[in-house]
């Protein structure tokens, strides 16, 4: 989750923060397995598929309309 010094450091430096956690709720409603994005159950890091996701939602916030 992102904590409130990220979010402090990125207004403070005008950067643009994308919290990545409101997707992976999504995908992981119901019954989708944490396995299918991330290499562990719990506080794990993404694997391939977890990254393109992350990919797939920074390119939504900077490629043009």
């Amino acid at each position: 989750m992102m904590s409130k010094e990220m979010r402090e450091f990125s207004l403070f430096h005008n950067l643009q923060l994308i919290d990545t956690h409101p997707r992976f709720r999504e995908l992981l409603a119901g019954n989708t397995p944490k396995s299918k994005y991330f290499c562990g159950d719990i506080n794990s890091h993404p694997h391939p598929a977890g990254n393109a996701e992350i990919a797939a939602l920074v390119a939504e916030v900077f490629e043009p309309h």
